[in-house]
C-alpha cells in the first residue's frame, strides 16, 4: 500500500455518521485506516442481515445500523472498531485471507502482553450464529474460549474495506494510546519500503 495513508481516530462517533464515513472512505478508494468508538450502545449488522431480526435491541435503547461489510451482528459498548480501505493499486489487493491475517496479527501483537494465550484461530467454525462474537471464524483473534476480534470485508473493482471490532475488555488503554499502537503494528505489514 502507498506510504501515504489517511489516518482517522474518532473516540465517540454517532452510529449513523460512522456508517456514512466508512461508505465515503470506501467509495474514495484511497488508502485509509480509521479507528473509532461508538458514541452510544449500538448494534451493527452485516450487509446480508435483516434489520427486523434486531428490533428488540431498539426497544432496549440501542441504535441499530447496517454495515457495508458482511458478517454477523456486533453489539458495541466498550469495544474499539476499525475500518481499513485498501485500493486496487495495492500489491496485496486480492489476497483477502492474508490481509485479514495481517490485520489480526497486528492486534494480537498489541494485546499479547495483556491477554493470556491470545492467538489467531485457524479452524473453520463448527457453527454460525447471527452474532459475530458468538461464532469463532477462521482468522478471528481468540483467547481461551473468548473471541477478541473479528473482521469482515467488502470488495469492489476499486477497493476493499475491512471492518472489525476489538473487545479490549477491562484493559486500561486510552483510546489514542491504543490507536497509535495499532497503527504502529499495521505499518509493519502495510507500509513496507
Amino acid at each position: 500500500m502507498s506510504k501515504v495513508c489517511r489516518l482517522i481516530f474518532q473516540n465517540r462517533v454517532l452510529p449513523g455518521k460512522s456508517i456514512i464515513i466508512d461508505k465515503k472512505l470506501f467509495l474514495d478508494a484511497k488508502p485509509a485506516i480509521r479507528i473509532y468508538r461508538w458514541s452510544c450502545p449500538t448494534v451493527s449488522i452485516g450487509c446480508g442481515q435483516n434489520l427486523d431480526d434486531f428490533r428488540n435491541f431498539i426497544k432496549k435503547g440501542y441504535k441499530v445500523v447496517k454495515r457495508i461489510t458482511g458478517g454477523g451482528a456486533v453489539i458495541h459498548r466498550d469495544d474499539i472498531c476499525f475500518s481499513i480501505v485498501i485500493p486496487k493499486s495495492a500489491s496485496f489487493f486480492g489476497n483477502i485471507k492474508d490481509t485479514i491475517y495481517k490485520i489480526q496479527s497486528g492486534i494480537r501483537n498489541v494485546l499479547n502482553p495483556y491477554i493470556k494465550k491470545i492467538k489467531i484461530n485457524l479452524k473453520e467454525p463448527d457453527r454460525y450464529t447471527k452474532f459475530c462474537f458468538l461464532t469463532k471464524s477462521k482468522y478471528d483473534l481468540v483467547s481461551l474460549r473468548r473471541k477478541i476480534s473479528g473482521v469482515a470485508f467488502y470488495k469492489s473493482a476499486k477497493a476493499i474495506i475491512y471492518q472489525g471490532s476489538i473487545d479490549i475488555g477491562k484493559l486500561n488503554f486510552s483510546f489514542n494510546e491504543f490507536s497509535n499502537l495499532l497503527v504502529n503494528e499495521w505499518q509493519k505489514y502495510f507500509f513496507k519500503n
